[in-house]
């Protein structure tokens, strides 16, 4: 009897997105969106993190790739929540959900915290902070930094900072299976 291994159904579906839009340009930045998601993995890795975190990474924008463009050219604003919604009904490990979903967060905290980090953004992050709420008001500012995974949110969103060159020498995205795998 030939069985269905409802992993591999899984894992393929978050696959087929990368393959079917990943090639696309990310956004107003010098590279695609499966590039940057993979260079922010290896970001991740290369700081040691959690094998969780750096799934998080690697999955933190695949939000972009389940609807329309809603930002004038930048993306699905609530790409977080969308990205963390779609893993959640595959099962994903709810830590890497909540990382997904809560990337965008740290954005608008760190913005709200640290005058230099707006500075820093490029073009096209300024304008998806627009769409995504802008600063955080102090209220929510406060209820962030309680967060249990406060540091690991800071740190998807650091390497997703670092994750936005071009012509880079990377693996392709089915050389995360197990990764992937490992926390379906």
């Amino acid at each position: 009897m030939n069985t269905i291994n409802p992993i591999k159904i899984r894992l393929k579906k978050i696959l087929d997105l990368y393959n079917d839009f990943g090639d696309e340009n990310y956004y107003g930045e010098v590279c695609s969106k499966t590039s940057h998601m993979i260079q922010c993995a290896l970001v991740a890795q290369s700081m040691n993190l959690n094998n969780y975190v750096v799934l998080s990474c690697l999955l933190h924008d695949i939000g972009h790739f389940l609807e329309e463009d809603d930002t004038n050219g930048y993306g699905v604003a609530d790409h977080g929540l969308l990205g963390a919604d779609f893993l959640r009904k595959l099962g994903m490990d709810e830590r890497v959900c909540y990382l997904v979903e809560k990337h965008i967060s740290a954005k608008r905290y760190l913005v709200s915290t640290q005058k230099s980090y707006y500075d820093n953004l490029s073009k096209a992050s300024k304008k998806t902070l627009e769409c995504q709420g802008n600063k955080m008001t102090e209220f929510e500012i406060t209820e962030f930094e309680k967060d249990e995974y406060y540091n690991e949110i800071l740190l998807v969103r650091n390497c997703d900072d670092m994750g936005k060159d071009n012509d880079k020498n990377l693996p392709k995205i089915e050389d995360f299976k197990l990764l992937i795998s490992e926390f379906l």
